[in-house]
């Protein structure tokens, strides 16, 4: 038997203080990593967040073309701000086609934003291997 080895007793093996140590370490960076991936998901979500905020317009763009014609859109007709959506005329925005637009729209913008990503991660993939091998 090794001098300073963990040993069985009754079945159970017995670890050292200074094995729990290392343990502890491995814990400690694995808790690490997992902080800077969350870290590192909340930073690429801050993008995803403004983009839903400042695209809005697209979507509204749209829903104008589509009642009204683009013709109407480029000579000045749009969707009005507050709650219920109403035109620039006063006329209310189609209950379905505003749901519509709104599932639309928000389904684009992460599928924009979920290729994005996943380019960002083959980069950084690609650029690993890269320096790696050299």
């Amino acid at each position: 038997m090794v001098v300073g080895a963990a040993r069985p007793v009754n079945g159970i093996t017995l670890m050292r203080h200074s094995d729990m140590a290392i343990n502890t370490d491995r814990s400690d960076q694995r808790t690490r990593s997992t902080l800077r991936e969350m870290l590192a998901v909340g930073v690429c979500f801050f993008p995803f967040a403004i983009a839903i905020m400042k695209l809005w317009w697209i979507r509204n763009a749209a829903v104008v073309c589509l009642v009204y014609g683009p013709g109407a859109y480029f000579h000045g007709m749009r969707v009005a701000p507050g709650n219920p959506q109403r035109f620039s005329d006063g006329r209310l925005v189609p209950v379905v086609l505003d749901l519509a637009s709104i599932f639309i729209y928000f389904v684009v913008v992460v599928l924009c934003f979920l290729f994005l990503l996943l380019l960002g991660v083959f980069a950084c993939e690609w650029f690993r291997r890269r320096r790696n091998a050299a």
